[in-house]
Parts: structure tokens; C-alpha cells; sequence
């Protein structure tokens, strides 16, 4: 029998809502408007006692857009997100079923965790090829720097279409890419970023360069 903390966990999601819908009417929203809700403690506990009472064997698409949809709205603090890399066969089960969903701001965070979770590579790399196809521009930013972060071959494949995007945080997410995965392609980048001449990417460039990129 389904636990009765994912009740509780929907309520707190229809709360965030209502307060959404009367604090912005016509949807103006703002930065980072979702700090300002006055409840976040409430969810959080709500939250995480779920996390403790539901295995997520049980999880229905119900359950899977509720917390995709609170994940998505912490995407400030992250602290959320940060929960599920203490199991990664959740992390996992929660990232697969986010490929599908049109939370963009879980997606990124669900990507960042999966880039910590270095015992699994196998599952990551493939959940990360497909998160580097995604419509949003950002999340297909953060999939790339990932896979860069576990080192997966993959990245090559996805640097030509990431760079001709001509969108300047594409480029720099390429450099991050090739740098972390030692490419001998990244000489040719870091080139190719001095040529564009742009004020951020050619500095993350000479950084690289200098070797003074965190």
C-alpha cells in the first residue's frame, strides 16, 4: 500500500502552485522567483520523508512528475537533487524517466549528479548522450560538460554540432569537454575560440591555456 507521504508531497506541490499563480498572475516570472516562496522548510521535510517511506520501485507517473517538478523549482539551492545521489539506482530510475519530461531546470540538476556518480559509467554515459540531444540548450550544455567529466569518448562525437550552434556558452561547454576528457581535438577548439574573438569565450580559452581553469 502506497505510503501516505506522497499525498502530503502532492498537497505541498499544489501549495507552491496556488502561491505561484497569486503572486504572478500573468506568469512574469522572474531570476530566481521560486526563493521567495515562504514554505520551503515544509517541503523539505515533506520531501525527504518520502524519499525515506516510498522506494521508488513503486514510484507512478504521478509520483515521478511531482518530484520532477519540486526538484525543478530548487534549482537554486539544489539541495533536493542532492538527496538522490545517496542512491544511485534511484538517481538512475529518476534521471531516465526525466529524459521525457519538459522540466528542463530537473534535467540540468539531474545531469550534474549523474556527472558525480563515477561507478556506474556505463548507465551515466548513455543517459548522458541522450540528455545531449535535448531541445534546451542548457541541458544539452550541461550533458556535454558531463560527459567530459567521465571521460566518455562520446564528447567527440557531439563538439562539431555543440560549436556550429554558434551560441558562445555552447563553445566554452566544448573547451570544458575537451579539456576534461584530454582531447587532441582541443587544441583546434581552443584555436577556433580565439578566432571568434568573443570577450568570455576567449578568456575561458586563454585560461585553459594557462591552466588555471578550476
Amino acid at each position: 500500500m502506497m505510503s501516505d507521504t506522497f499525498p502530503a508531497l502532492a498537497v505541498e506541490a499544489e501549495k507552491f502552485k496556488a502561491w505561484r499563480d497569486t503572486h504572478f498572475p500573468l506568469g512574469e516570472l522572474y531570476g530566481e522567483w521560486e526563493e521567495d516562496y515562504p514554505d520551503w522548510d515544509r517541503i523539505y521535510s515533506t520531501f525527504l520523508k518520502f524519499l525515506r517511506d516510498v522506494p521508488f520501485q513503486l514510484w507512478n507517473q504521478e509520483i515521478v512528475n511531482t518530484v520532477l517538478y519540486i526538484i525543478a523549482r530548487n534549482n537554486e539551492p539544489e539541495y533536493l537533487v542532492s538527496e538522490f545521489s545517496e542512491d544511485p539506482e534511484r538517481l538512475l530510475f529518476l534521471a531516465e524517466a526525466g529524459l521525457h519530461s519538459s522540466e528542463r531546470d530537473a534535467k540540468w540538476q539531474l545531469i550534474k549528479e549523474l556527472g558525480e556518480l563515477t561507478n556506474r559509467t556505463p548507465e551515466v554515459e548513455s543517459l548522458l548522450k541522450a540528455y545531449a540531444q535535448d531541445e534546451d540548450e542548457y541541458v544539452r550544455r550541461q550533458a556535454l560538460m558531463n560527459l567530459g567529466r567521465i571521460k566518455s569518448s562520446a564528447v567527440e562525437e557531439y563538439v562539431a554540432d555543440a560549436w556550429n550552434t554558434g551560441h558562445e556558452y555552447q563553445r566554452m561547454a566544448v573547451l570544458s569537454a575537451l579539456r576534461d576528457l584530454h582531447s587532441p581535438l582541443l587544441s583546434i577548439y581552443l584555436e577556433k575560440a580565439e578566432a571568434d574573438g568573443r570577450k568570455h569565450l576567449a578568456e575561458f580559452a586563454d585560461k585553459i591555456r594557462r591552466g588555471v581553469v578550476d
